[in-house]
């Protein structure tokens, strides 16, 4: 029997999902608010494949251990959904870290957090992977000065790599929209999701902001990076008991000739980070510069600032010039600089300058499923493709 399957959103993780059952021989009915497919935080991110690097801030290793075999398996799941390489839209080299002389985590306490995530990286089978061919290398004090104008406490080359995530985006569209059996309602908020039967059991019916009803579905798949929480409560369901929305927008800088300037990121804290795709595209970012509204809670707030396109640029290159001086070049030799972002959530509270605040943790994301129902917090972007594969796993082994 054909399962009939509601995907609500139509992001990484939700495109991954509709991907992953279509192949499996289910109807897939793709929702998303936006009028086009992976056209939020998706589309418009660094596109870090995490491994756990990132995470210092958990010195117990459980975020980086949840990050790692996502990370690792990442390349080879998203090859296979849009049947082409990503040679040649991946960074030019593997990351470097740079600690921030205000760092909430101390360059010892950096450096023993890598050594362990090292350490769990010579466990893994990494064939096929993107990253993870060499352990953490410390950088010498001149190429440390060099990268961070001086003001760097510590530096780390590891085996982290980034995707151009626009390049991506348009892959995955082509893929859905070369997939007979994923019809897309685009353009539409979902309000809600009512099982016909009680005990969350099918069919279900998906209600639209345009007041269409949609269904009957065997199983809903809740993708949605923005309002996922309020959909779930609707229904009864438990929602975490710390959560952070935040919209963020970023720079997106494609140059008129080649730029030979490292990637690299400043931790652990609000500070920024730059990608080097292909020495013609760029992404940059500055967290206070482009971080326009936040709030705690199972719903977004509102989007309200004054802050315009250029006041982000501006803050932007001042901030991250002062500790990259190599990236005047990038602003200098620019064609177009596109100001993007979306919508991000992730469990946990505080600011990203407090040491003890719990979003600097990325171990509590996962799948949830109620009878017919799935909801799932994809935690971050290189984790989708691994937990869609577990989703269409769990519905149609």
């Amino acid at each position: 029997m054909t399962k009939s399957v509601a995907v609500l959103g139509a992001g990484i993780m939700g495109i991954a999902t509709a991907l992953q059952m279509a192949r499996r021989g289910a109807k897939v009915c793709l929702f998303d608010q936006q009028s086009t497919l992976i056209n939020g935080a998706s589309r418009w991110n660094e596109g870090k494949i995490h491994l756990g690097y990132l995470y210092a801030g958990d010195q117990s290793g459980n975020s980086a251990r949840a990050m790692l075999a996502a990370g690792l398996a990442f390349r080879p799941l998203i090859e296979d959904l849009i049947a082409t390489s990503l040679a040649g839209h991946v960074t030019q080299h593997s990351d470097t870290y740079i600690v921030h002389p205000d760092s909430v985590v101390p360059p010892t306490a950096v450096a023993a957090h890598f050594a362990h995530v090292d350490d769990m990286i010579s466990d893994q089978n990494t064939s096929g992977s993107l990253g993870a061919q060499h352990p953490t290398r410390r950088l010498s004090r001149s190429t440390l000065d060099q990268l961070s104008g001086g003001h760097g406490l510590d530096g780390f080359e590891v085996p982290e790599y980034s995707i151009d995530t626009q390049w991506l985006a348009d892959r995955l569209t082509d893929a859905v929209e070369a997939t007979q059996n994923i019809e897309l309602i685009l353009g539409a908020r979902v309000d809600r999701a009512t099982p016909t039967t009680s005990g969350m059991l099918g069919p279900w019916t998906v209600h639209t902001s345009d007041q269409i009803s949609h269904g009957p579905f065997d199983v809903v798949v809740n993708a949605l990076w923005e309002g996922r929480p309020v959909l779930d409560l609707a229904l009864g369901l438990p929602v975490a008991e710390e959560g952070l929305h935040r919209f963020r927008k970023s720079l997106f800088v494609t140059t008129k000739h080649p730029c030979d300037v490292p990637s690299r990121v400043f931790v652990v804290g609000p500070f920024g980070d730059l990608k080097n795709y292909d020495g013609t595209r760029f992404y940059v970012s500055w967290y206070p510069a482009g971080l326009l509204a936040q709030g705690e809670g199972i719903a977004p707030p509102s989007v309200e600032h004054d802050r315009s396109d250029q006041d982000i640029i501006d803050q932007t290159r001042t901030q991250i010039e002062r500790l990259a001086p190599d990236i005047a070049q990038v602003f200098q030799s620019a064609s177009n600089i596109k100001v993007e972002g979306g919508w991000v959530y992730a469990q946990g509270r505080g600011r990203l300058d407090q040491a003890s605040a719990s979003i600097h943790r990325r171990d509590k994301y996962g799948i949830v499923q109620t009878g017919d129902y799935i909801s799932v917090d994809t935690g971050k972007y290189s984790v989708a493709p691994f937990m869609a594969h577990r989703i269409a796993t769990m519905i149609t082994p």
